[in-house]
């Protein structure tokens, strides 16, 4: 791609050289197109066209564009694509007057210089980049269309095709050289430099050349004077020239390739090769030179037309060919070209591989590693690669271990080479104890697990499980304790191993038996004999005992049996049960003691008494001795009843009204005096209870409400402070602000019945109402005759201390219009009303009064106009009424909107496209009051005259004068101009004369464009038209 790009570049490089040649000129034309001229041949070819005329061009700052100047506005001409490029508006610096410069010329790179058409003739400098034009003074001469540097003066075309020497660092010293106009040659716009021969010596051969109309011809710089040259060379006119110079005509391409043909080479870790030189033109005028060197380093590499390197490194090579048969500074060219070396791939190594029955391929990393590097399984890299993440097992290869060949190649032919190896491998493993174990629940065993082969290639690491998913650690050796029946198994891990994990197997299975689990009994004291009771717990076999040793031995008892001090040697006797199922057995031991009994007794007690209504109370029963024979059971009933209300040794209860409870405490270890009684009596008096108050805010005073309840004593009372404390106030009392320290206060309400009382909170404050006042609006205040408006009453507070009411007077009358807060009125004239309002909540400045006034606007009233029609203008009435407001226009649409017309405007049949025109006349005066009419207007077309479009000077009797043709007699035209295209007056007509024959001061002007101007008066009115019309010769 890079080399046909470089192709590219030549050709377009090798079509300028070839065709910016001797006698050739850029020249801008007034239909758009630059051309490049062959002065020598009378030939010209377009490179670039624009839908407007450049005033002129000038040499760019590359061989291939050009600069172009329209007033203001600076291009750039791109002579490879023919475009025009707007580079901006150029800002005027030290001059003030009309800009138009119309000539240019290159001064240096970046730098124009130009002559104004207008003013006095300033030259201005140019700077491209800034887009500013600098005054420099004024030369006294104004340009007709071109500047040239020739002979190192600067020459312009002048006003009048006058040929002037322009002195750049004094304008004001400018000098006239001669007239360039001959015969048939005049409106010079254009002068340019040529080269003629020898355009690469130090001195070429030059030419001056003046262009008028579409001809050049050769000017003497000393006198003005012009011959032939060119006559009609381009097929319109020319505005301005533009030189070839002798730096595009002669320069040297050079370019630089590789032996492969290459401007961009790259290699792979070392670069063995040529570089070639390409020079254009590939014939010396004198003979090439060569120089090599290598960007950043001193010295000299090679003076041939090629250089042979050996380099690992990138590096820039700079060739510099010198003609010696060119003058400088065109017999010089520079190129540069960059040999790519890339460093060859480095891999970061994988080490050989122990796996467990696959292994998943690796990213391969490094540097410089290529993309398509893959896996192999032969050192040829043949066959079908593996990629990163593919798999790889045992059955895949023909050995184990085998060898695994790495090996990719990059765009630049640089290859990664590399191979490791990989084992397959297995673990196998074995539980100890193994097979079938019965085990008692409860009971634990280790398990331990060996693998084979004993020594891990990593560190073995081990997952051991069981039928419940019990999470072990993952030791070789783990405790198990026996609850269900289960199989335990184990995997092995090896660290080592790649995908090492879960491997080998082994499982060792449970059978838990039950275990035999004796309920405990507690020490045990009974009266005069014993009687073994059932022994309870799990998994009994029905053969447990009572045994006065352990494990089952000495004197054996069953449940039932019964014994007394008499049947042991000593007391207190230790006795054990036991029973055993085969494998596994239980033993609970407790102590036998035999006392003597006492009758119990019980007191009860409350925890409260006597208590309000509503409350619980405690009732306890304590019973004497604190530890029974048997047990102690408890029955509690209120006195006179036989129902049981508790079983416990204590009672919650909430009697309504005062009452008596027994509590009857039995040992059930006791067969006779074993029963105790004990009564207690509760009083209950009635609890008050006090309606709540909500917080509350008074006016001045505040008097006390009843206090309501239930159960009240009758001795309820306001208090200031809680618990009856402080100052008391009963209902009925009154109280103001000035009572109290603070505000707000906080009220207690207070009863007491003895020790049941009850106790409600509120806060009191007090307000000072706001000043009453009152706020009256409209929307609008001022209004139109016959339109209505709401007035509003807005009081302040917003919310009243009772209600507010509301009267409305009108003042004129005195009437009361309305009670309500609002009023919807319509008054015919300006009306002033009044409202009082009044606050029913006040006993003093409880009212207030406001008055608003309602303007009333007299509207405009309007002249009805009847439909018009006209021909060919309408001149707009005047407009007649009643109370306008001098602001009346006719508008063609409704409200105001549209185009607006004054009277004694008028408005042309061109105007509008389509008739009948509906006109609204239209008047709104300051009040916003309006009043509108409209009307339907008619023009007709009448053709007054006719203005020719073209004239063709060649005096055969048809249209060789340029006249307008008056068709209706109440037609006057006057002041008719004739201007050409940049504005210059040529010549003003008389409507009785026979018209314009195309010439200035006698002279044929050439085919163009060409304005007019003139006006006429028709029906009374003045009109003015202007437009344009060609010459055609």
């Amino acid at each position: 791609m890079k080399s046909i790009f470089f192709f590219i570049l030549l050709v377009i490089g090798s079509a300028f050289a070839k065709a910016q040649s001797v006698n050739t000129a850029y020249l801008c034309l007034s239909n758009g197109d630059v051309v490049l001229a062959d002065l020598s041949t009378c030939s010209t070819t377009v490179v670039a066209t624009n839908n407007q005329s450049m005033f002129d061009i000038a040499e760019g700052d590359t061989a291939d564009t050009l600069y172009g100047i329209r007033n203001e506005n600076l291009y750039l001409i791109d002579l490879n694509t023919g475009n025009f490029t707007l580079l901006g508006s150029l800002s005027i610096l030290g001059y003030t007057g009309n800009f138009r410069v119309d000539s240019l010329v290159k001064e240096s790179n970046g730098n124009l210089l130009g002559v104004n058409k207008n003013g006095q003739g300033e030259l201005f400098r140019i700077n491209v980049g800034a887009l500013t034009a600098t005054n420099l003074g004024a030369t006294g001469f104004n340009s007709a269309g071109d500047l040239t540097f020739f002979q190192g003066d600067l020459y312009l075309s002048a006003l009048n095709s006058e040929l002037v020497l322009v002195d750049v660092n004094n304008p004001a010293g400018s000098s006239f050289v001669g007239s360039m106009a001959s015969a048939g040659f005049s409106n010079v716009f254009g002068v340019v430099t040529i080269i003629t021969a020898d355009p690469c010596a130090a001195n070429p051969n030059i030419e001056l050349v003046a262009t008028g109309g579409r001809t050049t011809r050769f000017v003497n710089a000393s006198t003005g004077a012009t011959t032939n040259n060119c006559s009609n060379l381009t097929s319109a006119d020319i505005f301005g020239a533009a030189e070839v110079t002798s730096d595009i005509i002669c320069s040297i391409d050079l370019e630089i390739e590789d032996s492969d043909g290459s401007s961009a080479p790259e290699y792979c870790s070392n670069a063995n090769t040529t570089l070639n030189t390409i020079v254009d033109p590939s014939t010396p005028i004198g003979v090439y030179s060569y120089e090599w060197s290598i960007q950043g380093q001193p010295g000299v590499v090679g003076t041939s037309a090629i250089l042979p390197i050996n380099t690992n490194t990138t590096t820039t090579y700079n060739c510099t060919v010198t003609d010696s048969g060119r003058a400088a500074p065109d017999n010089i060219a520079v190129q540069s070209i960059t040999v790519t070396v890339f460093p060859d791939p480095v891999w970061n190594p994988i080490g050989n591989i122990i796996a467990y029955q696959n292994y998943t391929l690796p990213n391969i990393t490094g540097t410089n590693i290529p993309s398509n590097t893959a896996f192999y399984d032969n050192p040829a890299y043949s066959g079908a690669p593996w990629n990163v993440g593919d798999v790889v097992d045992e059955s895949m290869f023909t050995t184990n271990p085998a060898t695994i060949y790495v090996y990719g190649i990059d765009q630049n032919g640089c290859e990664l080479e590399e191979q490791f190896i990989i084992e397959f491998v297995d673990v196998q493993v074995t539980i100890t104890p193994g097979g079938i174990q019965e085990i008692c629940e409860g009971d634990m065993v280790t398990l331990t697990a060996t693998p084979n082969p004993a020594t891990a290639y990593g560190t073995y690491t081990f997952n051991w499980t069981d039928s419940q998913n019990t999470i072990y650690p993952n030791t070789a050796t783990i405790n198990y304790t026996a609850t269900v029946d289960t199989t335990v198994s184990v995997t092995v891990n090896d660290s080592g191993i790649e995908n090492g994990t879960d491997m080998g197997f082994d499982m060792t299975d449970f059978i838990v038996l039950r275990p035999v689990a004796l309920a405990g009994l507690t020490n045990q004291n009974a009266m005069g004999t014993y009687t073994f009771p059932p022994i309870f717990g799990t998994g009994l076999t029905g053969g447990e005992r009572y045994y006065t040793q352990p494990n089952g031995m000495g004197t054996a008892y069953d449940p039932g049996d019964v014994v007394s001090p008499a049947d042991f040697t000593s007391l207190p006797v230790t006795l054990y049960t036991y029973d055993n199922n085969g494998s596994c057995d239980d033993e609970e031991s407790f102590l036998l003691d035999f006392d003597t009994p006492i009758a119990p007794t019980v007191n009860v007690t409350s925890s409260d008494n006597p208590i309000c209504a509503g409350s619980t109370v405690q009732l306890t029963a304590t019973p004497n001795p604190a530890t029974p024979t048997g047990t102690y059971t408890y029955e509690w009933r209120e006195a006179g009843t036989t129902v049981i209300l508790s079983t416990s040794n204590q009672l919650n209860t909430a009697p309504t009204s005062s009452t008596s409870f027994e509590c009857t405490v039995t040992d059930t270890g006791l067969v006779s005096n074993n029963t105790a009684t004990d009564t207690i009596s509760i009083t209950v008096t009635p609890q008050p209870q006090i309606d709540s108050i909500v917080d509350q805010t008074a006016i001045g005073t505040f008097t006390f409400p009843t206090i309501m309840g239930t159960d009240l004593t009758g001795s309820e009372s306001y208090y200031t402070q809680p618990n009856g404390a402080g100052v008391s106030y009963n209902a009925g009392d009154v109280v103001s602000a000035s009572d109290f320290t603070t505000l707000p206060v906080t009220l207690f309400i207070y009863d007491a019945n003895s020790d049941c009382d009850d106790e409600e909170s509120f806060l009191l404050d007090f307000d000072t109402p706001l000043p009453l006042s009152l706020t009256l609006s409209a929307q609008p205040e001022v209004i139109c005759e016959g339109e209505r408006t709401i007035v509003i009453a807005s009081p302040n507070p917003a919310t009243p201390q009772g209600t507010y009411t509301y009267e409305w007077i009108e003042q004129a009358t005195g009437m009361v219009i309305s009670t309500a807060g609002t009023i919807d009125v319509s008054p015919t004239t300006t009306t002033t009303y009044e409202c009082t309002v009044t606050d029913t909540g006040l006993t003093s400045n409880n009212t207030t009064t406001e008055r608003i006034t309602i303007t009333v606007e007299a509207a405009p009233q309007l002249m009805i106009l009847p439909d018009q029609s006209v021909f060919n203008s309408f001149t707009f009435p005047a407009i007649v009424g009643n109370n306008l407001s001098g602001n009346e226009m006719y508008y063609t649409a409704a409200n105001g909107q549209g185009i607006a017309y004054n009277s004694g405007e008028t408005l042309l049949f061109s105007d509008n496209s389509m008739y009948p025109l509906t006109i609204y006349v239209y008047d709104e005066n300051t009040a916003g009051c309006s009043d509108q009419i409209s009307f339907n207007l008619t023009i007709e077309e009448l053709e007054l005259f006719v203005v020719p479009q073209y004239t063709t000077p060649n005096n055969d009797g048809f249209n060789d004068y340029w006249q307008i043709e008056v068709l209706h007699p109440d037609v006057q035209i006057e002041n008719i101009f004739i201007f050409d295209r940049y504005g210059k007056l040529l010549k003003q007509l008389s409507i009785e004369g026979p018209g314009w024959d195309a010439t200035f001061n006698n002279q044929p002007l050439p085919s163009s464009s060409y304005w007019y101007s003139f006006e006429y008066v028709f029906n009374g009115n003045r009109f003015k038209q202007k437009g344009f019309f060609a010459v055609k010769r």
